[in-house]
């Protein structure tokens, strides 16, 4: 039967409203295809937010993830070792870290506390501290040492730490207008000048005393990026000193299951081994990626990889200055060793602990050594994890460490020199104009980002899962879906 006007209206009145409430009113079939390099935590993150704001295959047809190794994760790796597995990237997250808790919560990972055990910090000749490894009252029994030591720049400190933490709960409101530069998102934290201040100027402005700094920060610095606290901006040695008082937690079977499972979840297709290298861009606004072993056309790129390490040509694409000004990337060498304890002789004491951090000025040439949790190996020794600027030789291993054998190197440039810079690296590395056949204006259609400009500011899994997310935000907004009911 023919239906009447006014049930015709209807009809069209109750479609628009149960569009409205799942929250894709604007939606259009594009049969988009995208394209992300990388499969790290940005890469991973980047294509499980994007198809949860864009569930629809005939706006987001397909989703294919590049990664030149043959396993997924990036620069968050791990090595199993017995009935366990030792992180050899990205570590650990802080309680804090929002993004990092709900993706954890969201996929059914298990946590663990990452680090519990007593630790000292070793200067240039003698330990300059050492916590009590006791549970409860030896945080008490730590607090008044330092306290005792440092004085009245400890609540500078906590002041300083807390006001920034206050500023950064804003990364996590207000998120439904995604920002389109890292300045920008910065700016709407109030925390911009930060970034571009060194950590040196910032300390001593808020009150904190050199010998705090050389003795507390720097070690904090070190084991988190392996840079001296004088190399960082102030924003970049506040996020290291967020972790100093614990509340610090790994995936209890590795971190690189927060990048397999995100991968599965968003039902990407998965190119393992294949190494990108070229992108180039069509005369209808296509992007051709061409890897050593295919070559494919994709509506929407992601570059989840640093652009100075991964080596893609853009043959055709005018690049942003500051995307081709290239940022020194720091190398870190990660070595683990089998042992029966740490040698106490370097250090002329009797009790060690089972984490040592260095100072700046120590001579020791690690910036960190820390035994891993309980973990024994078949021969009854225990498991070792150093840091260090510089490749450690047999000879260093056996000065540390009683029977001390390296049975794991990796050597790789983990983070960006993470000083004040500016310009940061563009967001959006590439977009058109589109005319609209019914009038005569045109609008710019984004079509490639930039998730690794954030991490010039700090360099986190929780920053690239921000930077990823504020993408997937950015990519739904050019296709014209409405995701402000879609809580991410």
């Amino acid at each position: 039967t023919m239906k009447t006007p006014v049930s015709l209206l209807y009809c069209v009145v109750l479609s628009l409203v149960i569009s409205t409430c799942i929250g894709y009113q604007n939606a259009q079939p594009y049969n988009a295809r995208i394209a992300i390099i990388g499969s790290g935590i940005g890469g991973s993150s980047a294509a499980y937010y994007i198809r949860q704001l864009i569930p629809q295959h005939d706006v987001v047809s397909k989703i294919v993830v590049y990664e030149k190794s043959d396993i997924v994760g990036g620069r968050v790796a791990n090595l199993p070792v017995g009935n366990s597995v030792v992180e050899v990237g990205a570590s650990i997250w802080h309680k804090s870290n929002l993004n990092i808790e709900k993706l954890v919560s969201d996929l059914n990972i298990t946590k663990s506390n990452a680090f519990d055990d007593g630790m000292a910090i070793w200067g240039s000749r003698q330990f300059l501290f050492e916590s009590s490894p006791v549970p409860f009252l030896g945080k008490f029994f730590n607090s008044g040492k330092i306290l005792l030591r440092y004085g009245t720049t400890v609540f500078y400190v906590k002041a300083a730490i807390e006001d920034c933490l206050q500023k950064w709960r804003g990364a996590y409101t207000n998120t439904y207008e995604p920002f389109s530069s890292i300045e920008e998102f910065f700016q709407r934290l109030s925390l911009y000048n930060e970034t571009q201040r060194p950590a040196l100027d910032g300390l001593r402005a808020a009150g904190v005393s050199d010998l705090f700094i050389n003795e507390m920060v720097s070690p904090v610095t070190r084991v988190n990026y392996n840079q001296n606290v004088e190399e960082l901006s102030q924003f970049a040695a506040y996020i290291s000193m967020v972790g100093s008082g614990g509340d610090l937690y790994g995936a209890k079977k590795g971190n690189r299951m927060i990048c397999e499972k995100a991968l599965e979840r968003s039902g990407a297709v998965l190119k393992l081994g294949e190494t990108v290298l070229a992108i180039t861009k069509t005369d209808s606004n296509e992007y051709i990626v061409k890897t050593d072993r295919s070559e494919d056309t994709y509506d929407i790129v992601v570059v989840a990889a640093p652009i100075e390490l991964a080596n893609i040509g853009f043959p055709n694409i005018k690049l942003n200055s500051a995307t081709t000004n290239l940022r020194q990337y720091h190398q870190v060498y990660v070595t683990l060793v089998s042992a029966r304890d740490i040698n106490p002789v370097p250090f002329r004491a009797q009790n060690i602990y089972d984490a040592i951090f260095t100072t700046t000025n120590s001579s020791f040439p690690f910036s960190s050594l820390a035994r891993k949790g309980g973990l024994r190996l078949g021969d009854g020794n225990k498991v070792y994890k150093l840091f260090s600027r510089d490749y450690l030789d047999d000879d260093v291993i056996h000065t540390f460490l009683i029977n001390g054998t390296v049975f794991h190197r990796r050597t790789f440039h983990a983070y960006p020199k993470l000083h004040p810079m500016k310009p940061y690296p563009p967001v959006i590395l590439d977009s058109f104009s589109s005319s609209s056949s019914s009038s005569s204006s045109s609008s710019s259609f984004q079509s490639m980002y930039y998730v690794n400009a954030m991490e010039s500011a700090v360099s986190t899994m929780e920053t690239e899962t921000i930077a990823s997310k504020n993408i997937a935000r950015l990519v739904a907004k050019s296709l014209k879906v409405d995701y402000s009911n879609i809580n991410l």
